[in-house]
């Protein structure tokens, strides 16, 4: 039974007929709405339809199909395989996931006492939201998502409806298998709503890996917490976080050297410091990369992507592309330029929180601890940090700050960084050479923060 025959077995009889007669891709059905008395409505290809009471779409409302209570009762009963109190937990937080990964919105009037929402009784509002798989939707987003091969943790935001879960599980399915931006990764998905791997009897419906686990209809947090002590994770996505406790979780996850790929609600990185658990994840600057999607052209449309700074890395920007056409190639060079230097800005600070963690945790001696630093990170700083342990072991009888400054004039100028970004880095080699250690990590880590 092939995916859309799946889903019209849902509906009363009537409405299935209706819906299947439709002259529509059913790769371009987003929604379809049931409503006790209103028209029959879908959203197709980003527009709202209106279904008519004998086939196809109208635009003027008498003309449309009224859904009658019975039929979202006879609805309710097929979703539910007669068997409505078998999903009275799901009910009672105003959805629940059928086979295929399709999510179903509930409303109608709410019962509830002391301990809160008991049910929704009688359901008189419907509303189908279809997961559509779409390999590949992540390709041009992948290069962004790695750092010298390795998953950045990865927040994609957007407003409901714009494909953050469609997006999160191309990304699933290509960290998992690998591309040519990095190997592939052990993946763990906690799948709370059944919506990104749309289990059946526990066996995945979508492509999500070959390297993948899932836990299904299992809590965030709860799951987050098996996944870690079970299933050894290189990378863990889980879908709409953003309470308190999966803040928790998420430390936890951070902390223990997983990746953590994950999606929420929201336009902008700004909106999400306005959810006081969001917010403590941004300022502690727990995500890579902050990716943004949009409806406005289609569907998954990523509108931008920013890094743990929220320096943008990527903008579809209309007036920023048109600006860049107009120069003709020199604008593009720029362009280029400037997403080098946030590279580079990124692997400046990235050496510096090595030495640091060389200075501070292993006690060693500077040279060693600098030399250290340039086997772990990447070129020119690499080539900076081992000319300079070099000529620190030679005892020429320079001071560290003059070679310091020596070495890093020599090879910043290989880079894209602007002069007052250098500036931070070669006033570092003012404050080195203490014989308290304590005071080497502190400036070192003061560099960084500044960076």
């Amino acid at each position: 039974m092939d995916r859309k025959t799946q889903l019209m077995k849902i509906f009363s009889v009537h409405i299935r007929e209706l819906l299947t007669a439709l002259p529509m891709k059913f790769d371009q059905l987003q929604e379809i709405r049931l409503r006790a008395g209103r028209p029959l409505m879908l959203l197709y290809d980003n527009e709202e339809r209106l279904i008519g009471n004998e086939s196809g779409f109208v635009t003027e409302m008498s003309q449309a199909y009224r859904v009658s209570a019975q039929e979202i009762q006879e609805t309710m009963t097929f979703i539910s395989h007669y068997s409505i109190y078998a999903y009275e937990e799901e009910i009672r937080q105003g959805f629940l996931t059928i086979q295929g990964g399709h999510r179903i919105g509930l409303a109608g009037k709410v019962l509830s006492d002391q301990k809160g929402i008991r049910s929704i009784r009688p359901i008189t509002f419907l509303n189908v939201r279809l997961a559509h798989q779409v390999k590949g939707c992540a390709d041009s987003l992948m290069p962004w998502l790695y750092e010298n091969g390795r998953p950045c943790h990865t927040l994609i935001l957007s407003s409901p409806g714009c494909g953050k879960t469609t997006m999160l599980r191309d990304v699933i399915r290509q960290f998992s298998n690998g591309c040519k931006f990095g190997k592939g990764r052990r993946v763990g998905v906690v799948d709370e709503r059944s919506e990104i791997a749309a289990c059946y009897r526990g066996v995945p419906q979508n492509d999500v890996g070959m390297r993948t686990d899932v836990l299904d209809a299992c809590s965030k947090v709860r799951g987050m917490e098996m996944m870690l002590r079970s299933m050894n994770p290189e990378v863990l996505a889980v879908d709409e976080i953003g309470s308190r406790e999966d803040l928790q979780a998420i430390e936890s996850v951070i902390n223990c050297g997983c990746r953590l790929l994950a999606t929420a609600h929201g336009d902008s990185v700004e909106k999400l410091e306005l959810r006081p658990a969001l917010q403590k994840m941004v300022e502690r600057k727990v995500f890579e990369r902050y990716v943004i999607l949009d409806r406005r052209k289609k569907i998954g449309h990523v509108e931008a992507i920013l890094n743990a700074d929220r320096d943008y890395l990527y903008q579809n920007d209309r007036s920023v592309i048109c600006v860049m056409m107009g120069c003709g190639g020199t604008g593009l060079a720029v362009g280029r330029s400037c997403r080098k230097r946030i590279e580079q800005m990124r692997q400046m600070r990235q050496s510096l929180l090595m030495l640091h963690g060389e200075i501070r945790y292993t006690g060693a001696e500077l040279p060693e601890a600098i030399s250290e630093t340039a086997g772990r990170c990447g070129k020119p700083f690499s080539d900076f940090y081992e000319t300079l342990s070099e000529q620190m072991r030679q005892m020429t009888g320079r001071t560290l700050k003059l070679l310091w400054q020596e070495c890093a004039v020599q090879y910043l100028k290989q880079t894209c960084l602007r002069k007052e970004d250098q500036k931070i880095f070669l006033d570092l080699g003012n404050q080195m050479g203490y014989l308290d250690s304590y005071l080497h990590w502190r400036d070192v880590w003061h560099c960084w923060r500044t960076g």
